[in-house]
């Protein structure tokens, strides 16, 4: 299942050209943006238009994305995909912007508890720090700076990357298949942020190893991308070549949740019902 799902969310990328174009299109007004971020009230201003931005975008983009993934709807077919886009807006915005505050709070929790954790198992981080901050002065090397803690110092500082990188992964995994929910809900607008994350959450574990694969190899190629990236080094056309990949990449894996979500959900015609016909429902079952 894994295999096909990845072969038709390439498929659809490729063939659907306004994934790429709306997506596009919002990394260059960012890119716009950014650079007028001079001081520090601008910069505020900014960075909240920004977000609200971010916001207005991925509400009719993953709007559109679920158009293309649920094609027994036919949507596309009766409506042009500029106002799928906008409708997306109009239907989404104001779920994201609770499911924002809502992963925010979340993110939060998560940091805080693996730095409790980290603090018990490894020691305090502040002192680390002051010491890299130190021996970086007049040298922005940061890996030089690393080299020159004493071993147990060394153990703190990835003892603590370590606590925050399995902490990202877990919560990665809790919300991979967030949004087709917060998308495909019929519910309130207000509540629907929090039915969604329970439902995505019951999804999850229902569908335990098809998730982990998913995941697993999602992680793997975004690993494994920048690691080209990093060996790419300073050499400018490699680096523009595999940012194009990155943001193909990136659409692919949206539209994969979207077609898991759908390969597992096509069960009713209601869809954020799940394993009401258990007919269908087999075949999404794991290989």
């Amino acid at each position: 299942m894994l295999l096909s799902l990845i072969k038709k969310s390439f498929k659809q990328v490729f063939e659907n050209s306004s994934i790429m174009i709306f997506l596009v299109a919002y990394l260059i007004i960012i890119g716009v943006i950014t650079p007028f971020i001079r001081n520090d009230i601008l910069a505020m201003v900014l960075g909240i238009c920004i977000i609200l931005l971010t916001i207005v975008h991925f509400a009719g983009w993953f709007q559109l994305v679920n158009a293309i993934a649920i094609e027994k709807n036919n949507e596309l077919e009766n409506k042009t995909v500029f106002s799928v886009f906008l409708e997306g807006i109009g239907r989404n915005i104001v779920p994201l912007i609770i499911a924002f505050i809502f992963y925010f709070a979340i993110l939060m929790l998560f940091l805080y508890v693996s730095g409790f954790v980290a603090n018990h198992f490894f020691g305090d981080i502040k002192i680390v720090l002051q010491d890299i901050m130190t021996s970086m002065q007049g040298n922005n090397n940061l890996i030089l700076a690393l080299e020159a803690l004493p071993d147990d110092k060394q153990m703190t500082f990835y003892g603590w990357q370590f606590c925050f990188i399995i902490a990202s992964c877990i919560l990665g995994f809790i919300f991979i298949t967030y949004c087709p929910f917060l998308i495909n809900s019929e519910k309130n607008i207000f509540v629907r942020p929090f039915i969604a994350f329970w439902e995505s959450l019951k999804f999850t574990f229902k569908n335990f190893l098809m998730t982990v694969a998913i995941y697993a190899s999602i992680y793997a190629a975004y690993i494994l991308i920048n690691v080209l990236r990093g060996l790419a080094g300073s050499n400018t056309i490699i680096s523009m070549v595999l940012f194009l990949i990155y943001i193909y990449f990136s659409a692919i894996v949206v539209m994969l949740i979207f077609n898991y979500y759908d390969a597992k959900n096509n069960c009713s015609d209601r869809p954020d019902s799940i394993g009401e016909n258990e007919t269908v429902d087999t075949a999404g079952k794991e290989d």
